[in-house]
């Protein structure tokens, strides 16, 4: 069972690079937007990797075959739609966010666990 400690500490990390991202995109600085929102995708493989190892969350298998085969593609779309093509990757890391939300709620729901107290 995924602890409540593990989901409120990825949403909270999630939500604060969201929040820093945000501010850089309304200061208008786009390469360090850029920079965030990548560090946002690591932070998210990195937890859509450890929840499907550690806690066999298979859910999270396609996120990782979506943000895999969009970074693939990504010179390619680049190429072709110069930085319009950086919102898919964008809604990507919005959604992955909204299911953490989601998972979050339906953890903090259950009765703890001996392991939670």
């Amino acid at each position: 069972m995924i602890s409540q400690y593990r989901m409120k500490l990825d949403l909270v990390g999630q939500s604060v690079l969201i929040a820093l991202a945000m501010i850089v995109v309304l200061g208008k600085w786009w390469l360090w937007a850029l920079a965030v929102v990548a560090g946002l995708a690591l932070w998210q493989t990195g937890s859509a990797f450890h929840l499907i190892v550690a806690y066999a969350y298979r859910s999270r298998k396609p996120y990782l075959l979506l943000l895999g085969s969009i970074l693939l593609l990504l010179p390619l779309k680049f190429w072709l739609a110069g930085y319009w093509s950086l919102i898919i990757p964008g809604l990507a890391v919005l959604i992955y966010f909204f299911i953490t939300l989601r998972d979050t709620i339906v953890v903090l729901r259950r009765p703890r666990s001996f392991w939670d107290i």
